[in-house]
């Protein structure tokens, strides 16, 4: 059992194919994994689904922007056939054709079990909106088998208790990020050195886990976390996304920034606390909100801008004023 638990505590920061260096244009090696927690596996599982990235129509005041259609070559040495290169389909804002920008990078949710489409492209442009008022570049890439990006979906989907059924999807994902920001420093666009990480759902979730020990970290300078989870909560006392934000929490001081929403079907209040307290009691570093104003549904607080810009704005501020120093 030992042996599992760690083994999973790699796949969540490990990309597959094996560690490559802190910098795109560098070769070091990483530390090594954190011992996982002593936490017992369970044996049966338990009926819930996948965290769902919220469909509902966003909202904004501001005139939604129109981004450019790109694909992003990566290394992929996980799917079958690797190593070879696969495009994966990406959405890209800028404030403007010329300058260089620090960057934003936008991670979707998961499909909900086939409640959304696999082949389903996220554009996130209210979002990028307000990301672009701030002077950031915004990329919204799909991951491998999501949207029209090649390659194959690794992200189980199925409703499970075992640990070890989410390592494959995180670990694709992990190498997803490596390839877009070693694309991403490549272009005069892109200022990699001033990386944002931001997600809905299972995007938030990868964020966090990317900061906390990805191949690049050391380019990350933030992430906003919106109602980040891998999967729904369901397994008691043996929650997955506790138990990894504890795992993470160990690995990175980065200050990030956490929403969340009460009346979320993914994750009761009770359960996001948990993921705070986990994450923060090991080392983390968390500036926490969890709103009650949602209409309907609270994994869908993405889609309000109206209430999560004053957090943000104040986090976006404390960035820029750290970086000034």
């Amino acid at each position: 059992m030992w042996l599992v638990r760690l083994l999973i505590a790699i796949a969540l920061v490990i990309p597959l194919g094996g560690v490559r260096s802190g910098h795109p244009h560098r070769t070091a090696a990483m530390p090594a994994v954190a011992p996982a927690l002593d936490l017992p596996l369970p044996s049966t599982a338990s009926p819930f689904v996948t965290a769902v990235t919220g469909a509902s129509a966003q909202r904004s005041h501001a005139t939604p922007p129109e981004g450019e259609s790109t694909f992003i070559p990566i290394t992929s040495r996980g799917d079958p056939g690797a190593p070879r290169t696969l495009r994966l389909e990406a959405i890209l804002y800028r404030p403007n054709p010329t300058d260089t920008f620090p960057v934003v990078i936008f991670n979707h949710g998961s499909t909900g079990m086939g409640a959304i489409p696999t082949r389903r492209s996220y554009t996130y442009a209210v979002q990028a909106q307000y990301f672009l008022s701030r002077g950031y570049a915004v990329v919204v890439p799909m991951r491998k088998g999501r949207g029209q990006s090649e390659g194959t979906y690794a992200e189980s989907e199925e409703p499970s208790c075992d640990f070890a059924t989410w390592a494959p999807g995180i670990a694709s994902a992990m190498e997803d990020l490596d390839g877009i920001i070693e694309y991403l420093a490549q272009q005069p666009y892109a200022d990699v050195s001033r990386l944002l990480l931001a997600g809905q759902s299972r995007g938030g979730f990868l964020s966090v886990a990317y900061a906390a020990k990805g191949t690049y970290r050391s380019q990350v300078k933030g992430v906003i976390n919106f109602v980040g989870g891998w999967v729904f909560e369901g397994c008691r006392p043996n929650d997955f996304n506790r138990w990894s934000y504890g795992e993470l929490g160990k690995l990175t001081t980065l200050p990030m920034l956490w929403l969340y929403a009460e009346g979320d079907p993914s994750y009761s209040p009770n359960a996001i606390k948990s993921y705070v307290q986990a994450f923060t009691e090991s080392g983390g570093v968390v500036d926490f909100h969890l709103f009650r104003q949602v209409p309907e549904n609270g994994h869908r607080l993405l889609n309000y801008p109206d209430l999560w810009q004053a957090p943000v704005d104040k986090y976006l501020d404390a960035l820029a004023r750290g970086q000034r120093q």
